[in-house]
């Protein structure tokens, strides 16, 4: 299987799928990281009130890039999943 076939350069609908599905889940993860950052570094400042917003807004535009680069990476990492180890980790009958 060639991995150009799952890319989103061919605009394969079941990817942009994935993008729907992943997004959410990588824009939870990078505003969660930027919130610890921003609890643990500015909290002695009182900049908080201006850095919260910022980041959900930085984790909102950078998800659907890292969404974008998730999903054909998960599509491929699954369709090998499912044909099995190659033939020289099978187990000899």
């Amino acid at each position: 299987m060639e991995p150009e076939r799952w890319s989103h350069a061919n605009g394969n609908q079941d990817t942009r799928g994935n993008d729907a599905l992943i997004y959410p889940m990588t824009n939870a993860v990078i505003f969660g990281t930027g919130l610890i950052v921003v609890l643990t570094l500015l909290t002695l400042r009182g900049e908080e009130m201006t850095s919260i917003p910022t980041v959900l807004v930085v984790s909102l535009i950078l998800a659907a890039p890292a969404a974008w680069v998730i999903a054909p990476r998960l599509r491929r990492w699954r369709l090998r999943a499912a044909e099995g180890p190659p033939a020289t980790l099978r187990p000899r009958i």
